[in-house]
């Protein structure tokens, strides 16, 4: 999963998760750790990346991060999606926006 001892998300198939320390800035750690594993790549890299983030403030926020950290580099942002404050055809509820094997729902 590493090229490099560098963690590479788009190694293997399916989803990969990750944590941030709860001390931590969250969106600032993570955007430096999506610049750090973007490296030397090109920009249009991370367009096949999907971060869910908890509502469209952290979304927003991270955005801003990403773009602040990358300084004069130029990044395309990967696409990035609130898991709140969402309508039922808004991504990544709507049908086909994210393949992920997920367990059948536990019965009523």
């Amino acid at each position: 999963m590493s090229t490099g001892g560098r963690f590479d998300p788009f190694a293997g198939s399916g989803p990969r998760w990750r944590a941030v320390p709860a001390w931590r800035p969250f969106l600032e750690d993570l955007a430096a750790g999506v610049l750090d594993w973007l490296g030397d790549q090109t920009p249009e890299t991370l367009t096949d990346a999907t971060i869910l983030l908890p509502n469209r403030r952290a979304a927003r926020a991270f955005s801003s991060a990403l773009g602040k950290l990358a300084g004069d580099r130029p990044v395309l942002l990967p696409q990035v999606r609130p898991l709140g404050d969402l309508e039922e055809d808004e991504p990544p509820f709507a049908p086909g926006e994210l393949g992920l094997d997920l367990p059948p729902p536990s019965p009523p």
